[in-house]
């Protein structure tokens, strides 16, 4: 969702972070893993590039 007007906004990241949180990962870990995630959305990666740095 957070690239449907093509804008990655720093309260995006943040709310992805949030979801994090909720699903259980600790706060350092979640906000870590919304800044590799924007980074990969800003660089345009490929799905398995994702899956691949997030494990």
């Amino acid at each position: 969702m957070t690239l449907v007007d093509g804008v990655i906004e720093e309260s995006e990241v943040n709310l992805v972070a949030k979801y994090g949180i909720k699903l259980g990962f600790d706060v350092e870990d979640a906000h870590g893993y919304a800044d590799i995630i924007y980074n990969m959305l800003r660089d345009e990666s490929h799905r398995d590039e994702f899956l691949e740095e997030l494990m």
